[in-house]
């Protein structure tokens, strides 16, 4: 996969005011704070009553045919702040070939946002290419939900303006528009639903609401029922029309041939026959030489094991010139038939927050060729295949292979930049980790996870990496 957007400290036309990013603790786009978890249960303050549906229900379509199919959503009587949409399809059948906004004054921003784009424009192509092939820049890391989903966000913020747009109570008709063309010389039923698992899912669709000042995000989508029942049939070819008969046409007259004169044939020169040439002789082969005998190798000293030293950049300290504290990584080695060697280690950043652990190398079994993953605090993980280790010390510079993706504050079995890490860097804003810093206003400062940039605060370039990943996974 491609590095995501990497929102640089230069980059102030992208900043958030501080102001707003603080109020963002009492309107997170979308749901749960990070102290919950998907498997946990917990009381809610609000009833699931919102509502997404499709228009229209029923499609007839002839095969290579296009139709249009909107995704209403309905919150009525509590006020959204987001919305996530996935929606279902047979991939075989039907080809996604364009997503449509609406209209919306209060849910502007639609994600995913096209890479490095100061006007926050929508990612149409990543959606559609993400639906239809399960993979997007020949990656299907940036499609987390695979093919056949088509899968985008919805969110209260005013991108260009870099401010927030408030709530939404009522009926977005449409949210935005979704056009499918039926494949060519396919007949038969289908449908399109919207993916939904439960309430406490993360990764299907989802409608955000606040509750009241303080408390926590929750989801109000209740179990979407609302179906495109979709009929596609073969285009059959036209007779071709039976040709009326005409007049009897009127006899053509026959020519009599003139007669060919006969001409006499010249006589064929009889040619001599040329010489056969004489047959190369064949040449005998050469007689087979007798190997000769060799004595075996002598056995090799036992090899010292290799010694490995990893260089590689994070996206969120990458190219700065403070010195950047020491983090513990977990690196696994895996070798075709060899059981996986993970050990934690102590990584230290250069002058230009390249990290090594070159005080601390890595010790490992025998020589061969690996595959290394690699886990930071807070990052996504990212595995380096195809690693030719050999004997003694030496050390992989992994810089210009990849560079390791922040946000993953809240690290789960998932290895997914989620509604969790987004929380954890809402909820922490403008936390410190120094001796005797005070909590903003409102904050308990209980987690410095979301410091991505290891900095020792977490302010707007730690949300700025978080909202450019948002969705990315690791591997």
């Amino acid at each position: 996969m491609n590095n995501s957007t990497r929102l640089k400290k230069n980059y102030s036309s992208q900043f958030l005011p501080l102001g707003i990013i603080l109020f963002l603790g009492l309107a997170t786009i979308f749901t749960f704070i990070v102290s919950q978890r998907r498997q946990e249960l917990r009381s809610k303050a609000l009833s699931d009553n919102a509502i997404l549906s499709f228009s229209p229900t029923t499609v007839n379509i002839t095969s290579n045919g296009t139709f249009n199919v909107a995704t209403i959503l309905n919150t009525t009587p509590q006020a959204a702040v987001g919305t996530d949409i996935l929606v279902q399809f047979d991939s075989n059948k039907l080809t996604l070939t364009n997503v449509t906004k609406g209209s919306n004054t209060v849910l502007k921003t639609f994600a995913p946002i096209v890479a490095n784009d100061a006007n926050g424009t929508f990612d149409i192509q990543r959606v559609k290419d993400c639906a239809n092939l399960g993979s997007f820049n020949n990656s299907t890391q940036n499609c987390p939900s695979g093919s056949g989903i088509a899968e985008f966000g919805v969110v209260a913020f005013d991108w260009v303006n870099n401010s927030l747009t408030g709530s939404f109570a009522g009926i977005a008709s449409p949210l935005a528009t979704l056009t499918f063309q039926a494949k060519p010389n396919i007949s038969g039923n289908t449908t399109i639903s919207y993916k939904y698992i439960d309430a406490n899912s993360t990764t299907d669709s989802n409608v955000v609401a606040n509750p009241t000042a303080g408390a926590s995000p929750e989801d109000i989508l209740v179990a979407p029922t609302s179906i495109v029942a979709i009929t596609i049939t073969t285009i059959s070819a036209s007779p071709s029309p039976t040709p009326s008969p005409s007049s009897n046409p009127s006899p053509t007259p026959t020519r009599s041939p003139s007669p060919t004169p006969t001409r006499s044939p010249s006589p064929t020169p009889t040619r001599s026959p040329s010489p056969t040439p004489s047959t190369t002789p064949s040449v005998s082969p050469n007689p087979s030489v007798s190997p000769t005998p060799g004595t075996n190798p002598s056995p090799s000293a036992s090899p010292a094991n290799p010694q490995i030293i990893l260089e590689l950049n994070l996206e969120g300290t990458i190219g700065t010139t403070t010195q950047k504290p020491d983090k513990q990584f977990i690196v696994t080695f895996k070798k075709t038939n060899t059981a996986d060697q993970v050990q934690t280690v102590t990584f230290t950043a250069n002058n230009t927050a390249t990290y090594s652990n070159l005080a601390s190398p890595i010790v490992l079994a025998s020589p061969g060729a690996y595959s290394i993953t690699v886990k930071a605090p807070s990052y996504l993980s990212h595995t380096f295949p195809d690693k030719q280790i050999n004997q003694g010390l030496q050390t992989i510079s992994l810089v210009n292979d990849f560079t390791l993706l922040a946000g993953d504050a809240v690290e789960t079995t998932l290895n997914k930049i989620d509604i969790y890490d987004y929380n954890n860097v809402v909820s922490n804003f403008g936390c410190k980790s120094t001796a005797n810093a005070s909590p903003p206003p409102g904050k308990s400062c209980i987690s410095f996870k979301s410091d991505l940039d290891y900095d020792g605060d977490i302010d707007i370039y730690d949300y700025s990496f978080m909202v450019g990943n948002f969705g990315s996974t690791g591997n």
